[in-house]
């Protein structure tokens, strides 16, 4: 099964760069590559779409979102037109950001603008634990930098949560979504 993905992927990408020069609808057409391959090969309960996440409880909408894996079993999208959604986080088990080629300064863009929001709970995994994804289908950062990077970007987010007292004692607040 990987192998015919990778095939997949492959084909796909040497057609469109041979024949097409406009940058944004190659982008396009890269996450629409990707969406298509998942709705092939995740369970049917699931569906693959791009859009937006509403969390009900903030009123607020997340970031663009270039794949949304969702149920919609339960809750119906607040709003679909074709494979663009909103939907709420109740129903949503995962997220993904694609790159043509992934660099830094994408991966700490792509941290800063999903961390603080609620981007749903993937339900295999334990309440509360989100599912947000990058896939590049190509980068040349370094796997050390690429761990050093996410430290930075998750310590930055952590520190919003401290403070000190009038004495110079360090207080930590919880973080969780309401």
């Amino acid at each position: 099964r990987v192998n015919r993905f990778s095939r997949i992927l492959s084909a796909e990408i040497d057609w469109i760069e041979r024949f097409v020069k406009h940058a944004p609808s190659i982008g396009n057409h890269y996450e629409s590559i990707l969406r298509d391959l998942l709705k092939e090969y995740l369970p049917s309960s699931l569906k693959v779409g791009t859009g937006f996440i509403y969390d009900s409880l903030k009123h607020i909408c997340s970031p663009q979102l270039d794949i949304l894996v969702y149920s919609d079993d339960h809750l119906s999208p607040i709003h679909r037109r074709g494979e663009f959604v909103v939907v709420d986080t109740d129903v949503v088990t995962g997220v993904c950001e694609v790159k043509k080629e992934l660099k830094s300064t994408e991966l700490r863009s792509f941290i800063g603008k999903t961390i603080g929001h609620n981007m749903g709970n993937c339900p295999f995994l334990t309440y509360g634990v989100q599912n947000i994804g990058i896939f590049a289908y190509n980068c040349k950062i370094k796997t050390t930098t690429l761990v050093h990077i996410l430290s930075e970007e998750i310590e930055k987010y952590i520190r919003k949560f401290n403070s000190k007292t009038k004495d110079g004692k360090m207080v930590e607040f919880g973080i969780f979504h309401l």
